[in-house]
């Protein structure tokens, strides 16, 4: 770490890229090293191999240390990677671009048209870290997972639980959960079968919201095992309101709209506060979400926040309007730009007339 200026103007890049890879793989931080990677990562993708280039991309992404230049020109030669990488290569670097919730509608695109040989030559675990992460970003790919339909045996048969529960959440969350409906009853059936004492809570998680979303979508997935359902219970899922959000709340009630915070969509959800809407009025079935930057896609270019949603947030209006809500998005980027509260309820009242809600 200390020497990193000296070994990333020496080294090759495989050697860079090994050392960055090393550091992500320990947890262990190197703020000097990743800096001066980022500033020589033109040089590492015109001259790295795909391997290097992916391993490079997952260890930034690992450590969560946001690379605008690496990604930047990642994205510029996703063709070149994609077509001489192997399947592992593809899905680090996806799961790095995913990870970090940077675009990358090149990447995503050349990933699709490899869809078939990906889904053939892929192990398991790449093949659901990549649809994983065309979840993350909301690419919906009928490409991709037609290949994957196809492929059920191995997914289901080969799959441990994490590739399982995984590709069922990245189907569910893309909207995909009637169109592949067969794919999905077996991994729901396969998951579902495992010891629940092997159950991480995050894969709980993503079960939980595969039926929420499925059933929204009419497909109805077999009950989940009790021992499973009692341990998915005890699971606490916090949501913290902003400022921003309060503020909302405040104006909404200024203006005459009665409502609640944090409101349950549906009945009998079995992790308690999962997918709750920020403010809610339950008689009129009105939902308002304000959504602050964990919503939106970074630029790969700049890192900046742009106004694209992630899939999370478009698989959440979705949800929520299939369970008969109408649902108002407001996008913290246009609520900050008003500093009067005359402005804030004026932007409100327009919401409303957008939405057709008096």
């Amino acid at each position: 770490e200390k020497e990193a200026e000296w070994l990333v103007e020496n080294g090759k890049p495989q050697e860079v890229a090994n050392t960055a890879w090393a550091f992500a793989s320990l947890g262990v931080t190197a703020p000097n090293l990743f800096v001066h990677v980022e500033k020589e990562a033109e040089w590492l993708v015109e001259n790295g191999k795909p391997q290097e280039v992916a391993n490079t991309a997952w260890a930034f992404a690992s450590l969560g240390v946001t690379a605008p230049n690496l990604f930047f020109h990642v994205e510029k030669e996703a063709e070149w990677l994609v077509a001489n990488g192997n399947p592992q290569n593809v899905s680090n670097t996806a799961w790095a671009f995913a990870s970090l919730g940077v675009t990358a509608s090149n990447l995503f695109f050349h990933i699709e048209e490899k869809a078939e040989w990906l889904v053939e030559n892929g192990a398991p675990q790449a093949i659901s870290n990549i649809v994983w992460a065309f979840a993350v970003v909301g690419y919906q790919s009928e490409e991709l997972f037609k290949f994957l339909d196809l492929q059920l045996e191995k997914i289901c048969v080969k799959s441990d639980l994490q590739a399982v529960t995984t590709i069922s959440y990245a189907i569910a969350l893309l909207g995909f959960s009637k169109k592949y409906e067969r794919l999905l009853l077996h991994l729901w059936k396969t998951a579902c079968q495992m010891n629940p004492q092997s159950f991480q809570a995050e894969g709980m998680r993503q079960l939980v919201q595969v039926k929420l979303f499925a059933e929204a979508d009419g497909v109805k997935l077999p009950e989940i095992p009790a021992q499973l359902q009692k341990k998915m219970s005890e699971i606490n899922f916090i949501e913290t309101q902003s400022r921003a959000q309060n503020q909302v709340s405040a104006c909404l009630t200024d203006l005459g709209f009665i409502h609640d915070v944090e409101v349950p969509p549906v009945d009998d959800c079995i992790i308690e506060g999962m997918l709750a809407i920020d403010m809610a009025c339950n008689e009129r079935k009105i939902a308002i979400e304000f959504d602050g930057p964990s919503h939106f896609m970074k630029d790969n270019k700049t890192g900046d926040i742009t106004r694209m949603e992630n899939g999370a947030t478009k698989a959440k209006r979705r949800f929520l309007e299939r369970n008969g809500w109408t649902v108002i998005n407001i996008n913290y980027q246009d609520w900050i730009e008003m500093d009067e509260k005359s402005m804030q309820k004026k932007f409100l009242r327009k919401q409303f007339a957008i939405a057709f809600i008096k």
